[in-house]
């Protein structure tokens, strides 16, 4: 299942929890994005007690998510006219909405990233010795298609990296138990300013203004029954990035620095994970990466940054600006 936070163009200050539910046969299939709340009343009866909002559907726990699955379902197999009659409609075009950041208010996002001494260590493929974070800015996420306003740098950098999405809270959760706390996954994008963290990481109190501007995610987040509930499964997704349409890098899941469930128990001791907490696992696919630490370009005004991968789908943002807007 692939879930979505939407506003309509004609009322973007309300935003709403959606899901994304498929019509038809290939190559004539069709997918419009189904209002939750009104899908679940319609299938499972009211829904009052919800707001509008991801952070409450999530922190309803398994047996609503449960619920919203067999009502896309149920969806799914209704025709488009019939959920697109009624006032409002069960499900709306992609013309008619705009995609915000799947979780927009998360109670808390931590950055799982390894010092570049422990990359080096690791290898490509190799593990980091033990999680350990920092805490990003919830209120500077954004969704697809924003457009990034970096700080004065020269140096303006992406980082790929993989949201995970907390689901069922928990505390001192094991390592064993962490797939059953993961409400989903999506692709991040962690903006950085490499000169600005330069002189922070000198001082000693880096990351902060570096990357306190912005962090991308999206576009939708997707359970973890896309994989057939199994972690191993995903490491061999690959996520790609790429600038104006040329390459960048690439990492599968499995090369992450660490496990999933390892930074979900991590991010758990002696504190409690809150549903709809995010959960960033940095990947060294950036610029700097990719030519060992200094970029032959940095990212400019108007530039096109793209991460994609399959079941994930393809997060895009601008810089400064949106060429032709």
């Amino acid at each position: 299942m692939k879930l979505v936070s939407y506003s309509l163009r004609v009322a973007p200050e309300l935003v709403r929890p959606g899901a994304l539910a498929t019509f038809g046969e290939a190559p004539q299939q069709v997918t419009l994005v189904l209002d939750c709340l009104r899908v679940l009343e319609q299938r499972h009866g009211a829904v009052a007690r919800l707001r509008a909002d991801m952070n409450e559907l999530l922190a309803t726990g398994d047996t609503m998510l449960d619920d919203l699955r067999s009502a896309v379902e149920w969806a799914s197999e209704q025709g488009i006219a019939s959920l697109q009659a009624t006032d409002p409609p069960l499900a709306y075009d992609w013309s008619l909405l705009k995609l915000q950041t799947p979780v927009p208010h998360p109670p808390s996002t931590r950055v799982f990233r390894p010092s570049r001494r422990a990359q080096r260590a690791a290898g490509p493929a190799g593990r980091a010795g033990e999680p350990f974070c920092t805490y990003g800015n919830p209120t500077s996420l954004v969704g697809p298609d924003a457009i990034i306003e970096p700080p004065e740098t020269s140096q303006l950098d992406l980082e790929l990296a993989l949201g995970v999405v907390i689901g069922c809270g928990g505390r001192n959760i094991a390592a064993a138990e962490a797939g059953g706390r993961i409400a989903g996954l999506m692709i991040a994008n962690d903006w950085v300013a490499r000169d600005v963290e330069a002189h922070e990481l000198e001082a000693g109190v880096g990351p902060g203004q570096s990357r306190d501007f912005a962090t991308s995610a999206g576009p939708w987040i997707v359970t973890l029954d896309e994989w057939g509930g199994a972690l191993e499964a995903i490491g061999e997704v690959t996520i790609a990035a790429s600038v104006n349409a040329r390459s960048v890098g690439s990492v599968r899941l499995a090369e992450l620095p660490w496990s999933i469930a390892a930074i979900v128990s991590a991010a758990s001791q002696t504190t409690s994970l809150r549903p709809g907490e995010l959960l960033l696992m940095a990947s060294s696919v950036s610029l700097a990466g990719a030519s060992g630490g200094e970029a032959a370009r940095w990212l400019e005004a108007g530039d096109c940054v793209e991460l994609t991968a399959d079941r994930l789908g393809m997060l895009r943002n601008w810089v400064g600006f949106r060429p032709g807007r």
